[in-house]
């Protein structure tokens, strides 16, 4: 399985080496020390971590303000901002793959393996549910004939349940939604956790083959 990495841990550890330079970089939360893993940058530098608390509105100002005042400063908030629109990072005909997060990966893995065996994959990387990309979903029912959706959530109320809704009324093909099936997952790591609900991309792959009727 492909090894994975948390970002939060780059920008961190940069953001430290560039703090270290250059004085004036200071980071700025909302009350996201911890989701924004700057634990270590806040002991290394207490004075320049602004913390304004729940207040994401103000979050920006304060930051406007510092940078006016001739800081640097990096916003971390814990909530992206939503562009609603679908990257396409791999382009075919046979089947589309739709995933988010850190099943983006896993499924660029398994559309190189289903090139292996014939299948032409189209992958979009589905950023954000809420608003969804509905003009490339419809697309993609209708260009490749048959969707496999894989998210790090539950079945139930995500983004297959998202896309399916946009199939079911725009242009029914087969699908299959794979995720947590609706259960309390065990304790491990995200990577066991991944390989124990099929959130790989074996099982990708898997799921497509099957939805195309062929035998893997």
């Amino acid at each position: 399985m492909t090894q994975l990495y948390d970002c939060r841990d780059t920008f961190e550890n940069k953001l430290r080496e560039l703090a270290a330079e250059d004085q004036r970089i200071v980071a700025v939360v909302n009350d996201s020390v911890g989701s924004s893993k700057l634990n270590q940058f806040g002991q290394m530098y207490p004075v320049r971590l602004v913390n304004v608390g729940i207040a994401e509105q103000n979050m920006i100002g304060v930051g406007a303000g510092l940078a006016n005042g001739g800081l640097i400063p990096f916003v971390c908030g814990a909530s992206p901002f939503l562009t609603g629109k679908a990257a396409l990072l791999r382009d075919g005909g046979d089947v589309t793959l739709i995933a988010n997060g850190v099943l983006v990966a896993q499924a660029l893995e398994a559309a190189e393996l289903l090139a292996k065996e014939g299948v032409r994959a189209r992958v979009l990387n589905m950023s954000t549910v809420r608003p969804l990309d509905n003009e490339a979903v419809r697309a993609a029912a209708t260009e490749t004939g048959g969707i496999v959706t894989a998210e790090e959530h539950t079945v139930f109320g995500g983004l297959g349940s998202a896309v399916a809704e946009v199939v079911v009324t725009t242009h029914p093909v087969p699908m299959r939604i794979l995720g947590v099936p609706g259960v309390f997952a065990p304790t491990g790591s995200a990577a066991w956790l991944l390989e124990h609900f099929g959130l790989t991309a074996q099982g990708i792959f898997d799921a497509a083959l099957e939805l195309k009727g062929i035998k893997g």
